[in-house]
């Protein structure tokens, strides 16, 4: 097994050399989400499989180019959608990439990616697994991709009014309350009640002179997180940057808590988190933390002074 690709600045460039390679054999690449230059950054050809979450919603959130299917569809390539998909792998028979890429420009150019290529029997027991997803799911047609290229996309990102630019998210060093929230990665569901009020939170970050890309969680019934708030969270026993509230939306018995990301100068490992907040080592889904003391030991961890 080696590591070409990890941990260098990004594997795209040793996972393309490997997909232009005229002996490499038939390809199957399980990757979730496709942007519209995917059928350049990860080249597939004719007799190859490609399983993608290829649902109506992550194409209308832009997740996923119905564009980028019709050019795989038409070059050959079969096409296979999977509800709920998050896997990154890429493989042959010989050799399979496990990693964290999403076939997208903003995977290529802009974001710190993973990958470890696997070669010999490890690589063969990858490609089967790959290979169960293409005969147990139906494959789309030529219509079908038509069908989803006429989904109505959410807006993009939109530019800030000319001559106001975007503030950086900071966390303010006089905090006195901060939000714990404990969660998993976001279900498709979830996705679909965030979507609903997305634009208005868009609206809410650009008047405030915040960046209009935001996170988000999706928590059921009440929330103790209210806009302007401050928010830290544990998901899949990793800590994540704080966010600032930017807007509390209600969807039936669900609130959305959408959130703008700061970069602070470290992050600490939930142990090193859970000896500051012992209450951490429980399972507390959402906590309030007060006083400025208090709330200062916790920001020292993430670098904040």
């Amino acid at each position: 097994m080696s590591a070409n690709g990890y941990p260098s600045p990004n594997p795209w460039n040793s996972i393309r050399r490997d997909l232009t390679s005229k002996r490499r054999g038939a390809v199957i690449a399980v990757v979730a989400y496709l942007g519209a230059d995917a059928p350049r950054i990860m080249p597939l050809r004719r007799g190859d499989s490609l399983v993608c979450d290829a649902s109506t919603g992550t194409v209308k959130g832009r997740l996923t180019s119905a564009n980028a299917l019709l050019k795989y569809h038409r070059r050959g390539v079969a096409v296979y959608s999977l509800d709920d998909l998050h896997a990154k792998v890429i493989c042959t028979r010989r050799f399979a990439w496990v990693g964290s890429t999403n076939a997208s420009a903003n995977s290529r150019d802009s974001l710190i990616e993973a990958s470890v290529r696997i070669s010999g029997r490890e690589a063969l027991k990858v490609f089967s697994w790959a290979e169960k997803h293409t005969v147990e799911h139906r494959e789309l047609s030529g219509e079908d991709i038509r069908i989803l290229r006429k989904t109505p996309l959410d807006p993009p990102r939109r530019p800030l009014r000319a001559g106001v630019s975007a503030k950086p998210t900071r966390v303010p060093p006089e905090l006195k309350r901060i939000v714990f929230y404990e969660v998993g990665s976001a279900s498709a569901a979830e996705e679909r009640i965030a979507r609903k009020s997305r634009a208005a939170a868009r609206s809410a970050a650009r008047a405030a002179g915040y960046p209009s890309t935001l996170g988000y969680i999706v928590w059921e019934g009440p929330v103790k997180a209210r806009a302007g708030d401050w928010v830290f969270q544990v998901s899949n026993g990793h800590v994540l940057r704080p966010a600032y509230v930017v807007r509390v939306a209600r969807s039936g018995s669900h609130r959305v808590i959408w959130l703008s990301y700061a970069k602070t100068a470290k992050r600490p490992s939930i142990g090193k988190l859970r000896e500051a907040l012992p209450i951490l080592e429980q399972d507390f889904e959402q906590h309030v933390l007060s006083g400025q003391s208090r709330v200062g030991r916790i920001l020292k961890l993430f670098g904040v002074r």
